[in-house]
């Protein structure tokens, strides 16, 4: 009886020494362009390059344009899978948002290994594209009439659409 006892406990300790090889290191990134406050026109391509480096194997990285007031994602999240210990970045990136106000941004690309996720980040300058106003509508009512006109820039007018019967409740 003794003997069993000594045997569990000898296997309790030696099932409770086997711990996991736990990672703590998380992916080095070093990125090399684009170049900090370098400026860019809305549909241009922005050259990310850098190298990416774990102990272990970096199995994502994420590539985003952000909004430096708001720190909001404002374009496409890309997503590679690298499934290797050493990866060089070589991405061309798409401002592909006509509608990007002119202003300051940043690139983000973040590595995982499974365990740890590091960030590297580079400012950018965006520059939108001029937008002007075409026309208004406007929607004028007169007793149960109601006429729907486009403005133009020039003071002239269209006539849209006539509406007759009362509009609001």
């Amino acid at each position: 009886m003794l003997s069993r006892i000594g045997f569990l406990v000898f296997i309790v300790l030696f099932l409770s020494s086997c711990k996991e090889d736990s990672d703590t290191n998380g992916p080095i990134i070093n990125l090399e362009l684009p170049s900090n406050n370098e400026t860019y026109d809305v549909l241009d391509f922005v050259l990310i390059k850098g190298n990416i480096t774990d102990d272990k194997i970096i199995k994502s990285v994420s590539i985003g344009l952000f909004d430096s007031q708001s720190n909001r994602l404002v374009s496409n999240l890309v997503l590679l899978n690298p499934s290797s210990s050493s990866y060089e970045l070589n991405y061309s990136y798409h401002i592909n948002d006509s509608l990007l106000s002119s202003g300051n941004y940043f690139i983000k690309v973040k590595a995982s290994d499974g365990s740890n996720e590091r960030s590297a980040f580079k400012e950018i300058n965006i520059t939108g594209i001029n937008k002007r106003t075409l026309s208004y509508i406007v929607a004028i009512e007169d007793n149960s009439i109601t006429q729907l006109l486009e403005f133009y820039s020039d003071s002239v007018y269209n006539l849209l659409e006539t509406i007759t019967g009362e509009c609001r409740k």
